[in-house]
């Protein structure tokens, strides 16, 4: 539960919806060298 809040906080914080972003980073995450995982960071996420 810790993990979901702090997920849950960090989305609010920096205004991203938090029900497209699990699809979207899901969808993105197959195809993100291991090095480049942290541009899929709610901080590092572009509002589309």
């Amino acid at each position: 539960m810790a993990i979901a809040f702090n997920l849950s906080g960090a989305a609010t914080l920096n205004d991203v919806d938090q029900q497209a972003r699990p699809a979207d980073v899901l969808s993105r995450i197959a195809h993100r060298k291991i090095n480049r995982v942290d541009e899929l960071l709610p901080w590092n996420c572009i509002a589309e």
